[in-house]
C-alpha cells in the first residue's frame, strides 16, 4: 500500500445490534444471530444480559464466528444482570460472503424460563472509505 501526503481516507465505524431470549436457544448450539461484511473487522462488542438465564445449575455463553465458536468470549456464566465486553482479536473475517456471528449458550440443567439480552458490535472494512479528501 502506498501513502500519499495530502491525501486522506475516512472511514466511519460500523455498528449491529441485536435483541434475543431463552426461546431463540437451543442448548450447545451455535445461534447464527448478526453478520458481518467480508473483510469485516471488530473493533468492540458487548453483551448485555437484561433478564438472567435460571437454569438450576450455570448458564454459560460464548461468541464467536462460523470458523471459531468463541473467538470474541470464552464461557461466560449470564446467571447476573450485566454487561459483559467482547475481545476484539483482530481478525479480518476474510471469507467472501457475510460472516455470521454467533452465541451458543450452554444450559445448566433443569428447565429454564427465564433470560434475554443483546448483542451490540462495532465493526471496519478496510478500503471501504466513507469519505476521501486532498490536502494542498
Amino acid at each position: 500500500m502506498t501513502f500519499s501526503k495530502g491525501v486522506g481516507d475516512v472511514q466511519y465505524v460500523r455498528s449491529k445490534f441485536k435483541k434475543f431470549a431463552l426461546a431463540d436457544f437451543t442448548t450447545a448450539t451455535f445461534l447464527d444471530i448478526l453478520d458481518l461484511p467480508p473483510d469485516a473487522i471488530m473493533t468492540r462488542g458487548y453483551l448485555g444480559i437484561t433478564q438472567v438465564f435460571n437454569s438450576t445449575g450455570s448458564d454459560a455463553m460464548v461468541i464467536g464466528d462460523g470458523t471459531t465458536g468463541n473467538r470474541y468470549l470464552t464461557s461466560t456464566s449470564v446467571q447476573a444482570l450485566g454487561l459483559i465486553a467482547l475481545v476484539p482479536t483482530g481478525v479480518i473475517l476474510t471469507t467472501k460472503t457475510l460472516q455470521k456471528l454467533g452465541i451458543t449458550w450452554t444450559s445448566g440443567g433443569g428447565t429454564p424460563t427465564t433470560g434475554q439480552g443483546w448483542l451490540y458490535v462495532e465493526y471496519i472494512v478496510p478500503g471501504q472509505g466513507d469519505e476521501f479528501y486532498l490536502l494542498p
